[in-house]
């Protein structure tokens, strides 16, 4: 082959490489485009909100009870308790929302696990989840406890608005005569982010 010839081998290989690079640059960058897509997807906020739902049934809190034990003090004084979630979501988009609840056990013990439960909120609708809501989740094995208490995780792409209001009748105290009294708390839950590099 004379070197004439070689050189015009070469500059058409040239050629055809360069064309190979530049038609699978778009395709490179589709592909880039949709891991970032699905890194995206997989990223978003999570909201551990607390829930304490039932009745705690106990001895009369007398004139003694500050003498009481700390091993023997129960998870909340004697009463009842309920919990509502309430959801709302701001923006102008329908969102999924992703609701799990896990029960605390205490003992050192890791408690149930409910499966993950899709909600679907379009642009600005609100929900609640109320005490009956969070023991649905986990089924009929914790359906006739008397008292709940855990957390329900609440998990969206976006952020949006997640707060509980935490009621709580204590129960009437006959050594003391102090009679059953009423509370009602709420309180705003802050978003975890759920993306591995923060």
């Amino acid at each position: 082959m004379t070197r004439k010839r070689k050189l015009l081998v070469t500059a058409t290989a040239v050629l055809v490489l360069s064309a190979s690079i530049v038609v699978g640059l778009p395709l490179l960058e589709s592909e880039i485009g949709h891991a970032e897509t699905a890194a995206t997807a997989s990223e978003g906020f999570a909201y551990p909100a607390k829930f304490v739902c039932g009745s705690i049934a106990g001895p009369n809190e007398g004139v003694d009870a500050h003498l009481r034990p700390a091993a023997e003090e129960p998870p909340v004084k004697p009463g009842n308790y309920a919990t509502t979630i309430n959801l709302v979501n701001p923006t102008n988009e329908e969102l999924r929302i992703s609701v799990q609840g896990s029960i605390a056990v205490g003992g050192g013990f890791a408690g149930e696990v409910s499966n993950p439960t899709e909600l679907v909120l379009e642009p600005r609708q609100s929900t609640k989840l109320s005490c009956q809501d969070i023991v649905g989740l986990f089924g009929d094995e914790v359906a006739g406890s008397q008292f709940l208490d855990g957390f329900v995780t609440i998990r969206t792409e976006r952020r949006i608005g997640v707060s509980g209001v935490y009621s709580a009748k204590t129960v009437e105290q006959r050594e003391t005569g102090a009679g059953a009294g009423v509370s009602v708390d709420v309180v705003t839950v802050d978003p975890l982010s759920t993306n591995s590099t923060e």
